[in-house]
């Protein structure tokens, strides 16, 4: 028999990854979390949630924005209205992140703002464990 992709096990995996996340923002940077959508991971911008924005962004209007990766990696893209804007496109494609990814964003102390991004693939289940730190 053929593996089930029905919504069900979908949403299981999701909830998984959604706990896996919480429990790794915990640390004592304000992060939030994001399962993208399909206009997120082809479209030319994301939603950061909005309590998240008015408590630590709020004095921003617009702003250029860094994003790096575990491996180091970054992109600059701009913040504008509650979105990442210019730039999300460039991070999505070259970070090949899909439909039902999950990225969480740690907000930095360096000078700017800067946000740790950890990349939970939906479908590997191997980044579920031990690759999550915001260090």
């Amino acid at each position: 028999m053929g593996e089930d992709r029905g919504g069900a096990t979908k949403s299981v995996k999701v909830e998984q990854v959604t706990s896996k996340v919480v429990e790794t923002s915990r640390s004592k940077a304000p992060s939030f979390f994001i399962v993208l959508k399909a206009s997120y991971v082809n479209g030319h911008s994301v939603v950061i949630p909005s309590k998240f924005v008015k408590k630590y962004l709020k004095e921003k209007r617009s702003d250029d924005i860094l994003l790096r990766v575990l491996d180091g990696r970054t992109w600059t893209v701009n913040f504008r209205n509650g979105r990442f804007c210019a730039g999300w496109n460039k991070f999505a494609s070259d970070n090949h992140l899909k439909e039902g990814d999950v990225c969480a964003f740690g907000l930095t102390k360096s000078q700017g703002h800067c946000f740790e991004v950890t990349i939970i693939r939906i479908s590997e289940e191997t980044h579920l464990s031990g690759n999550n730190s915001w260090s």
